[in-house]
C-alpha cells in the first residue's frame, strides 16, 4: 500500500506579475507543497491574505508598484501571528548591497530571476529545513 504524502508546506507566493506567481506556483505545485498566491494590491491586504492563509514561507518579490518587499517584510516580522513566517526575496536586481541588506532585514535568502524550477524548490528546501528565526 502506497500513501499519498500531504503538502510539506504552505508557501505564498507574492509577486505583482502573474505570470511569475503561475511559475512559481507550478515549480511548488510539482514539490508537494500548498501554494496560496496572493497579488500584491496593497500591503494592508497582503498582510490580510497572509494571516488568513499563514503560510510557513513567502517568496516575495523585492519591487512591485504597490509597495517593495522589504515593507511586507518588516511589517510581517512585527505581526505577532506572522513572526515566523522565513521568507524568500525573488529579484531581477543584482545588486550585492540589496542581498546583503536583505539578510540584515532578516530574510531567509534573496534569489534571482529568471530562475529554474530545481533551483527554486532547491532553495525552498534549505529554507525550509532551516530553524526557524527568533522573534
Amino acid at each position: 500500500m502506497i500513501l499519498k504524502r500531504g503538502p510539506v508546506a504552505r508557501i505564498a507566493v507574492v509577486d505583482d506579475s502573474k505570470l511569475v506567481r503561475v511559475f512559481v506556483a507550478a515549480a511548488l505545485h510539482k514539490a508537494g507543497h500548498e501554494v496560496l498566491l496572493i497579488e500584491p494590491d496593497s500591503l494592508q491586504g497582503t498582510l490580510e491574505a497572509l494571516l488568513a492563509g499563514m503560510p510557513d514561507l513567502m517568496i516575495l518579490d523585492h519591487s512591485m508598484p504597490a509597495f517593495q518587499g522589504p515593507s511586507l517584510v518588516r511589517a510581517c516580522f512585527e505581526h505577532p501571528e506572522l513572526s515566523k513566517v522565513k521568507v524568500l526575496i525573488l529579484t531581477a536586481l543584482h545588486d550585492e548591497t540589496m542581498s546583503e541588506r536583505m539578510t540584515k532585514l532578516g530574510v531567509n535568502g534573496v534569489l534571482h530571476k529568471p530562475i529554474r524550477h530545481e533551483d527554486l524548490t532547491e532553495a525552498v528546501e534549505k529554507v525550509l529545513g532551516d530553524p526557524p528565526r527568533d522573534a
